[in-house]
């Protein structure tokens, strides 16, 4: 059986003094209880942790240069389509 997908969780980055300072969560309707954020969140740490996984995810991001596009949302719209196809391979 494939692998099956399931969007657990919007990231997002929290900025500060034009700092990052920190990520959060926002989940989603998949996750039912506090057990099953915790359980979530584990994951994504320990997939953090494996250089293989970042690796492949950061190879999946494409490119591009800010002065080719005309404002953020673009840039935001093409990661969304990226992340999209990634999910959706055709």
């Amino acid at each position: 059986m494939p692998a099956k997908i399931i969007k657990v969780a919007d990231v997002f980055v929290v900025e500060e003094d034009n700092k990052i300072v920190g990520v959060e969560f926002g989940f989603t309707d998949s996750i039912t209880s506090k057990q099953g954020a915790v359980t979530t969140l584990d994951f994504c740490r320990r997939s953090l942790d494996s250089t293989g996984w970042v690796t492949k995810t950061v190879m999946g991001v494409k490119d591009v240069e800010v002065s080719d596009v005309s404002d953020s949302s673009q840039i935001d719209q093409e990661a969304t389509n990226d992340t999209n196809e990634q999910k959706n391979p055709t």
